[in-house]
């Protein structure tokens, strides 16, 4: 069984996040939707998705299906992104600039 460790990087102030899921270095950047970025390796895997918005609605059913996401880091990632708004949703006025946090998921 395979882990990988994910980072998220969340800048408040900005209004966006970086969810690294590998440390396979990134060959290009493509556009998923208006609020979404995905860093590929060579290989087109995955290496890490930057949200420029946190408020969008990022279609994550599609953005598995188009990048080929497996089901433990979906699960992960729907996890992230449910924190994240309610991270969102009980801010303080004055919120820290970035805010890293860590977490390690067993794919297999």
């Amino acid at each position: 069984m395979g882990r990988h460790s994910i980072s998220l990087s969340i800048d408040e102030a900005a209004g966006a996040a970086y969810l690294k899921l590998s440390e396979e270095p990134v060959a290009r950047t493509v556009q998923f939707d208006d609020a979404t970025l995905v860093d590929l390796d060579r290989y087109d895997m995955v290496v890490g998705f930057e949200c420029l918005d946190l408020n969008a609605d990022v279609d994550l059913d599609a953005l598995a299906k188009q990048y080929h996401i497996e089901a433990k880091v979906l699960t992960f990632i729907r996890s992230v992104a449910d924190s994240i708004d309610r991270r969102r949703t009980t801010a303080s006025a004055s919120p820290t600039s970035v805010t890293p946090e860590y977490g390690t998921i067993a794919v297999g």
